[in-house]
């Protein structure tokens, strides 16, 4: 039962790794196998529990995550209504339902794992650059849950209602007068629930993902791959991927499209200005003190002059 130490986030942080000195003797094959396995087995542990727990709950859950449905249909003067299609989509839409709040809550102790395995290997001034990293990963892919379950998620859906049935006074208009033309009867939506799921996941990772761009270009950054000034001059490169990125997570709609490349973008930029601020502090990494130095070589033969 040695692997439940690896619930324990600081279990070997403190100890000498192999990565500490640089003489000092590595761990044999085998014992890195050993812990990879009692991790493996830990994060297994908790994400089954997590399964059970969400499909027990898969009730409450859904009528969470169909909020933002249900928000738009109202402001259009319509009730959430939602169908099984088949006698088997109910339990496959709750297993999956399941399976994704597991993934989503497990995500924290998953990234533990890495760095706890990765971490004893690391010098101590490595463990201070790329720490931090694992901690501001879950939270900046939360915040784009937050951001899309609040805001994008109802927007869109309303957008994607008045595009489909009309606004609500004409769609009670035609109620009233009973009209039952071809033409009408392709404007009444039926909202299946493993469709909606599918859709509502697709956003939800797209914008938990499109908000680890900052993770990423910070990891490049301090690892002296790219610099400030190549992000910054290669904006236009930048604006295309997220234009691809945007069309490619989000329904094919221009509203919740925007929704998801306004922000990306934003923190692309965002992640220069931080990217600069570090150069400033770390010279070294992409030449910028030699430029300093020469800089300052010059200055004073020029005051000198002077």
């Amino acid at each position: 039962m040695k692997w439940l130490n690896y619930f324990n986030p600081f279990y070997r942080l403190s100890a000498n790794g192999s990565g500490d000195t640089e003489d000092s003797s590595r761990a044999p094959l085998i014992a890195h196998l050993t812990e990879l396995r009692g991790r493996l087995l830990a994060f297994f542990a908790v994400f089954v529990v997590l399964i059970v727990f969400g499909f027990a709950l898969a009730k409450p859950l859904y009528s969470i995550v169909a909020r933002p449905l249900a928000l738009a249909l109202q402001a259009n003067g319509q009730e959430l209504n939602l169908y099984a299609l088949s006698v088997f989509e109910q339990i496959f839409t709750d297993m999956n339902l399941a399976v994704f709040f597991a993934m989503v809550i497990s995500l924290p102790l998953l990234l533990m794992q890495v760095w706890g395995f990765v971490a004893p290997g690391l010098y101590k001034k490595e463990r201070g650059a790329f720490g931090p990293f694992l901690i501001t990963s879950p939270i900046l892919f939360w915040l784009g849950v937050l951001l899309s379950y609040y805001i994008v998620m109802p927007n869109a859906y309303e957008f994607l209602i008045r595009y489909t049935v009309g606004d609500a006074t004409r769609f009670e208009a035609i109620a009233e007068a009973g009209q039952t033309d071809a033409s009408e009867w392709t404007k009444i939506m039926i909202n299946s629930v493993s469709a909606y799921l599918r859709e509502t996941q697709r956003m939800i990772l797209a914008f938990g993902i499109a908000f680890q761009v900052p993770v990423l270009m910070a990891l490049l950054n301090r690892s002296g791959l790219v610099s400030a000034t190549n992000f910054a001059n290669n904006r236009r490169y930048a604006i295309l991927i997220v234009a691809i990125v945007s069309g490619v997570l989000t329904p094919p709609d221009p509203v919740t499209m925007a929704l998801l490349a306004v922000p990306m973008y934003g923190l692309y930029e965002g992640s220069i200005v931080l990217a600069r601020l570090f150069e400033r502090r770390n010279p070294h990494l992409f030449g910028l003190e030699d430029d300093i130095t020469e800089y300052q070589a010059e200055h004073k033969t020029q005051k000198s002059r002077e």
